[in-house]
């Protein structure tokens, strides 16, 4: 439903490439070029999906031909200020678009009210607003949803059902990568492309399954960062590779200060979990992304060191964590990625958000407890599934789960995998890994709960 709405939104946006062009008098032709929108402040409320008006009117009455530049200022929904758009006139015309255009919202965008303008100057007349849009614009989220989303309750009112969760993330690039191309660190790129990519994390695999979509407060200007470690200090690679040994990623928390400083620089006081594209991995084989486990005292005790001191803290409901296991003296959040350009686009999507689940405290493994020693979904108790809960579950030498000393055989994706499986390409959650996702998201910084607040009529 979701991606046929967006759809409906990009065909909306290919309409307003059909101008109907209106020639004016001489009697104009002393005029400026202008542009017509709703002046304001104007309230306007939009669920995230719908866009923001645009200018739909341009008139040139010049002997030049024009370029309008549409630049929206800096705000708390679309971050620091940017330009969203270009339209262009011969002399002495004029345009009225044969559909309203918007600038477009996502499940990226972060819900919440600002004041949003949008300036309109031209080649013509330099800084000179010729147009203005100002709006204060209010982002909702998409309605609440049953499903497979495990409650402890069942849903009696619209204020129980489960509603978007948002989780801010920023996005970093390393000098030396094909996104980077010739920029430096210290740089920025326009990073359109790793939007979407975003986006169709949110769309295709979070949203629709746990109601989970991850932010960025901006949309252009994704900072470039160094390499930790340049070709002379390490024996393999290039410039915007990564070290790694086995599956340590040596270099990742280095470049995770490096992008959370960056950002600070560029857009001081953002929250969000740090996400760095490199070019590769050194002696990395098959490895496509890192990201930091939990503190070994969250595992449910098995043969690793320091674990189960509080595993049903994490392993249990109800959880018992703070903000202070998320983020402490020895982790910090981050993702660390192979950069789309050397995979295809499903495995880019299923690798970013299959290490955002790691975030979340999801372990490697097939989301079921296999061998049924805990609750089930959507019960109190302990849970008992995968790499962080179940002690058992890791084995050599295919890392998979053992009921009675035998492989958990795969069926399908749905029925016997998860997207946090080690190796394979599902992109489905399943009930415990949900529970435990929706959980954890509360407790990062930024975190946004969409849920309406529950008001309740005196009488």
């Amino acid at each position: 439903m979701w991606t046929g709405f967006a759809r409906g939104l990009q065909r909306l946006a290919g309409a307003m490439l059909l101008p109907v062009v209106l020639w004016l008098s001489g009697s104009a032709q002393a005029q400026e070029p202008s542009a017509s929108c709703a002046t304001g402040p104007q309230p306007i409320s939009l669920e995230l999906g719908q866009g923001v008006p645009l200018p739909r009117s341009y008139g040139n009455p010049t002997g030049d031909r024009v370029t309008f530049t549409l630049t929206m200022r800096g705000n708390a929904l679309f971050g620091p200020a940017h330009q969203i758009g270009q339209q262009r006139l011969d002399p002495h015309t004029g345009v009225t678009l044969s559909a309203a255009p918007i600038h477009p919202t996502g499940l990226r965008t972060p819900t919440g009210a600002d004041r949003v303008i949008i300036d309109v100057t031209t080649d013509r007349t330099g800084n000179q607003v010729v147009g203005q849009c100002d709006y204060i614009v209010t982002l909702r989220p998409p309605p609440g949803v049953e499903g497979k989303i495990p409650r402890l309750v069942p849903p009696v009112t619209p204020q129980q059902l489960s509603w978007l969760f948002q989780i801010p993330v920023r996005m970093c690039v390393l000098e030396g990568s094909e996104l980077a191309g010739t920029r430096a660190a210290g740089d920025t790129i326009a990073g359109s492309g790793l939007m979407a990519l975003l986006e169709s994390v949110n769309q295709d695999i979070w949203f629709p399954q746990a109601q989970i979509a991850f932010s960025s407060v901006i949309e252009t200007g994704v900072p470039v960062i160094a390499d930790p470690t340049p070709p002379s200090a390490i024996e393999c690679g290039r410039l915007g590779d990564l070290a790694v040994a086995g599956f340590a990623l040596e270099d990742a928390p280095d470049a995770e200060r490096a992008c959370a400083a960056a950002w600070e620089n560029r857009y001081p006081g953002r929250h969000g979990i740090p996400v760095i594209f490199a070019r590769a991995f050194c002696d990395s084989g098959s490895i496509l992304g890192g990201a930091p486990p939990p503190d070994r005292g969250l595992y449910v005790a098995g043969a690793s060191p320091l674990t189960g001191r509080r595993g049903d803290d994490l392993c249990g409901v109800p959880k018992h964590l703070t903000q202070d296991d998320i983020i402490n003296e020895s982790r910090s959040p981050f993702v660390v990625l192979v950069e789309p350009a050397r995979l295809n686009a499903d495995t880019a999507r299923n690798n970013l958000a299959h290490e955002l689940g790691h975030n979340l405290f999801l372990g490697h493994g097939n989301g079921f407890d296999d061998n049924m020693d805990g609750m089930p979904a959507g019960r109190a108790g302990p849970k008992r599934y995968d790499e962080y809960c179940d002690p058992a579950w890791l084995r050599p030498p295919d890392n998979e789960v053992l009921v009675e000393d035998e492989p958990t055989p795969f069926t399908n994706c749905e029925d016997s995998s998860s997207l946090m499986n080690m190796h394979g390409t599902c992109q489905n959650l399943q009930p415990l890994q949900i529970e435990t996702a929706r959980g954890v998201a509360r407790l990062f910084p930024g975190f946004k709960d969409n849920t309406p607040v529950l008001v309740v009529d005196p009488q």
